[in-house]
Parts: C-alpha cells; sequence; structure tokens
C-alpha cells in the first residue's frame, strides 16, 4: 500500500513536470495561449497513461441500483459538496473565457495556479485524514461531530489566514 502511494506521488510529479516542460516549450513555438491548453492536454494523457500503468484496478462503467443507492445515501452529501466545489472552482473559468476571451483565460489560470494549489494540498491532506475517521465514526454521532469540530477549528486557524494572506 505505501509502495503504490509513493509510485503513484512520482507518477504525479514526473506528468507535472512534463506538463511544465511541454507547456513552455509549446509556449516558445506557438507564442499563443493555446500553449497552455495543449500542456494541460499533454498532463491529462500522461496522468491517465501513468494511472493505467501503475494501478491495478481497470475501471469500467456500471450502473448497478443497489450500489447506487448505497453511495447516494451515504455519500450524497459529499457528491453535492464536490460538485458544488466543481462549479466554483470553474465557474470563474467559464465567464473569463466566455467573456473576455482566450488570451485572458490564460492569464486568468496562471493567476489563480498558486492559491488554488496551496488550498488544494492543504485540503488533500486534511481530506485524507477526515474522510476515513468519518466512515469509522458514522455510528458515533458524539464522535463525529467532535471530528467535525476539530477539522473546522483547523480550517478557520490555517486556511482562512493563508487564503487571506494569498488575496
Amino acid at each position: 500500500h505505501r509502495l503504490r502511494a509513493v509510485v503513484q506521488r512520482v507518477a504525479n510529479r514526473a506528468a507535472h513536470q512534463l506538463r511544465g516542460a511541454g507547456e513552455l516549450s509549446l509556449a516558445l513555438l506557438l507564442r499563443s495561449v493555446w500553449a497552455l491548453v495543449f500542456g494541460q492536454l499533454i498532463a491529462f494523457a500522461v496522468n491517465c497513461g501513468l494511472s493505467y500503468r501503475v494501478a491495478p484496478f481497470r475501471p469500467r462503467v456500471s450502473l448497478e441500483r443497489e450500489a447506487l443507492t448505497y453511495f447516494l445515501r451515504y455519500g450524497g452529501q459529499v457528491t453535492v459538496t464536490v460538485i458544488c466545489i466543481f462549479l466554483v472552482m470553474n465557474g470563474g473559468e467559464i465567464v473569463v473565457g466566455r467573456l473576455l476571451g482566450v488570451e485572458a483565460l490564460g492569464f486568468y489560470q496562471i493567476a489563480m495556479m498558486l492559491p488554488t494549489l496551496l488550498g488544494i494540498r492543504a485540503l488533500t491532506v486534511l481530506h485524507q485524514v477526515a474522510f476515513p475517521t468519518y466512515a469509522s465514526l458514522r455510528d458515533n454521532l458524539d464522535g463525529l461531530g467532535c471530528v467535525f469540530r476539530v477539522q473546522v477549528s483547523v480550517v478557520i486557524v490555517w486556511l482562512v489566514p493563508l487564503s487571506a494572506g494569498l488575496a
């Protein structure tokens, strides 16, 4: 399990470095904001290829009614939260791209990259600890409330000042 996590981390770093090198090379070659688009596509392709190479699991589409109702009932709030986060994170890009054009969208994406990466990194670590804890405490409402209060406190103490400093 630890080896798989290390391999995944190395694969993610390799894809990130390849994306950076690809974007830089394409920016010098194309001299347009399309270099960012092609750089993202390169990163997605590399991540997809590496994940299929590293992970033994092969996903497939399955719509079993029993499994779907279980996940909607158990993880419905998480799903709604993830959808809202997706809309918040990508809503600005849609508006900027539609109203101001492709070049402004490229500048907007670069400007948003640093604070977004810091926030995602911090919340990913928090999520990796919190979600298994919530799952193990799903029958213990008192413990669940205590863990939730601790998580909110961590967010308030660390992430709110960090976000205010970046704004």
